[in-house]
């Protein structure tokens, strides 16, 4: 793959962070470091499809998948989609996605022949798997595309996350921001987990518990306190239809040493969370919903567009949450049919 398709991958399935002023305040690193995932063909193979190749990669904004598919029929295909199942080294299922066949890396808006391949993209925004990705299954969902195979996709039930829908921010309002009581160096990492948490969202979406499960100070707790209710989030799906689902929140702070490149450990590296995994007994792995709080922003004068970060020298150093909330397979939730979890 040339680096120059996939910086146009990164930048397209992370269109809100490449097209905002402000997205979490970072710059995107523009060469993640890639990992090749092992593709598990059994009970999803088709007369149609052949998954040649599978990636991943993942930043501090989520997690980025690709899969590469050749047309094995005999016809031109220019509509369809696929839904990928991650699993861990213990064949946990930590990941899902789905891909759609117009979000490719070559741009095709023809379709794809036969026998040639496109290489399809997808990611979450926020969202990150507790374990490590393997390996994937990837199920073709033709939709109502008139093939007739013999050999048919497995059904699978597509399972989309909890996540947290976006907030308005209001200039008067208090509960996004926390100011940190402490000094920062060279020294300092640039990100600082803050607290982990474990919410119950029922199938309405409502968050029926919240249990703080580990946090760095008292000063965090209490801001936490104010701060969850205001959190909204979706529920999590099984072929459109809501379930209730555990997931994990990591509040997370961008600190003042963070720059440009730097690469910073994904969320499933946190020893909270490693600890949470050892100690609960899941039967289905959560995901991890990353609160990112950024730093403050100086509101601009009237009629000045500049924003600026403002970066303390010293303490307090002030961080706010910007209500971005979280999105899984960002490049296909605006394609709402019968085979899409995307909403």
């Amino acid at each position: 793959m040339r680096k120059d398709q996939a910086v146009w991958g990164l930048c397209a399935v992370f269109s809100l962070g490449c097209l905002s002023a402000h997205v979490f305040g970072l710059p995107f690193s523009p060469e993640p470091r890639v990992r090749t995932v092992k593709v598990n063909t059994e009970g999803s193979s088709t007369d149609f499809w052949r998954v040649t190749r599978a990636e991943l990669s993942e930043d501090v904004t989520g997690v980025e998948m690709r899969v590469e598919v050749q047309n094995s029929s005999s016809g031109v295909v220019a509509a369809g989609r696929f839904y990928a199942e991650y699993y861990d080294a213990n064949q946990r299922r930590c990941l899902t996605a789905m891909f759609d066949l117009r979000a490719n890396l070559e741009r095709r808006t023809a379709g794809v022949r036969p026998g040639d391949a496109t290489t399809l993209y997808t990611g979450t925004y926020g969202l990150f798997p507790t374990t490590e990705p393997a390996s994937t299954r990837v199920y073709w969902i033709p939709g109502n595309i008139p093939l007739t195979a013999s050999v048919v996709s497995s059904a699978a039930a597509v399972d989309r996350p909890a996540s947290v829908a976006a907030t308005s921010r209001h200039a008067t309002d208090t509960w996004q921001r926390l100011c940190l009581d402490q000094a920062t160096s060279a020294a300092t990492p640039p990100t600082m987990d803050l607290l982990l948490a474990e919410a119950e969202i029922d199938a309405s979406g409502e968050a029926t518990g919240m249990d703080v499960l580990n946090v760095i100070s008292s000063e965090v707790q209490t801001w936490f306190q104010a701060f969850a209710p205001h959190l909204r989030f979706r529920p999590a799906t099984e072929d459109l239809r809501p379930r209730s689902a555990k997931t994990l929140l990591l509040v997370r702070a961008v600190m003042p040493t963070m720059r440009h490149g730097v690469v910073v450990p994904p969320p499933r590296d946190s020893d909270w969370v490693r600890q949470q995994l050892e100690n609960a007994n899941y039967t289905d792995l959560p995901w991890i919903n990353l609160v990112l709080l950024d730093r403050a922003v100086q509101e601009p004068a009237a009629g000045n567009e500049a924003v600026q970060p403002l970066i303390p020298t010293s303490a307090p150093h002030c961080l706010e949450y910007y209500g971005t909330g979280t999105e899984w397979s960002v490049n296909t939730r605006g394609g709402a049919d019968h085979t899409s979890a995307a909403h």
